[in-house]
């Protein structure tokens, strides 16, 4: 993916979104930035980004941000009803998450964690597993640091707590894994609402994986979450104990 020249705009100046400006500004874009809050609220994040050349869209969503841009990256939990998403949408400007941005641009393999309850826990886990075999991990995401914080430094393994918000506009990403298992569970027990998920399966292209043919995408009472079955053939196998 090159940035070189192109317009990206973030939507959203979080901790998320200052850090992918400062990437894709290091990637020699140039970088523009939305918030609904004015200047006076922002301050103290904006001065974080003072060696950064931005231009600031503050205080208002007006579409003619998106003017001559090339691509769009919004912050977690900027929902997909925003009206410059949709508006991005609809003049077919490509939408990445930090998530897919970053993967982009990461050359190491990564384990990705979601779900409702448990997922800090794994996560860290996971990352103290590797860790204790002498490899160099990365443990963020959702979980203090964002992915793309990550990606300029040569690491062995990237371990993301991962959330539902953070899933959103995540395209080539999901395609990054081989095998695929679906795990039923409990109905509510996952954050993701009543009939989202099966959608996102769908829409997400998870048909193209080398499934075993008894695969199926479930309909009824409960939630089915899918799981990337590869931590036994890439990441134990790899370990070697």
């Amino acid at each position: 993916m090159e940035l070189k020249d192109k317009t990206v705009l973030v939507v959203g100046l979080g901790r998320t979104g200052r850090d992918s400006a400062r990437f894709l500004a290091q990637q020699g874009a140039r970088v523009l930035v939305s918030d609904l809050h004015p200047e006076a609220a922002l301050r103290a994040e904006m001065a974080e980004l003072q060696d950064v050349e931005i231009e600031y869209r503050l205080g208002g969503e007006e579409p003619d941000c998106l003017d001559g841009v090339d691509y769009v990256i919004p912050s977690p939990g900027v929902g997909r009803q925003n009206a410059l998403l949709q508006e991005a949408s609809a003049r077919r400007i490509p939408i990445l998450s930090e998530i897919e941005l970053a993967y982009r641009f990461s050359g190491a393999p990564i384990i990705a964690i979601t779900g409702t309850n448990g997922k800090s826990t794994t996560t860290t886990l996971v990352g103290e597993i590797l860790r204790a075999v002498g490899k160099r991990v990365f443990v963020g995401g959702n979980l203090g640091v964002p992915f793309i914080s990550a990606v300029s430094d040569d690491w062995d393994w990237i371990v993301l707590e991962i959330s539902s918000f953070q899933l959103e506009w995540v395209n080539k990403a999901v395609l990054m894994v081989p095998t695929a298992t679906v795990y039923k569970v409990p109905a509510g027990s996952t954050n993701i609402k009543e009939g989202q998920l099966i959608g996102r399966i769908e829409a997400r292209g998870i048909y193209r994986f080398p499934l075993d043919k008894s695969f199926q995408v479930p309909g009824a009472d409960n939630y089915e979450l899918l799981l990337y079955d590869f931590i036994h053939q890439q990441v134990i196998d790899s370990i070697h104990f």
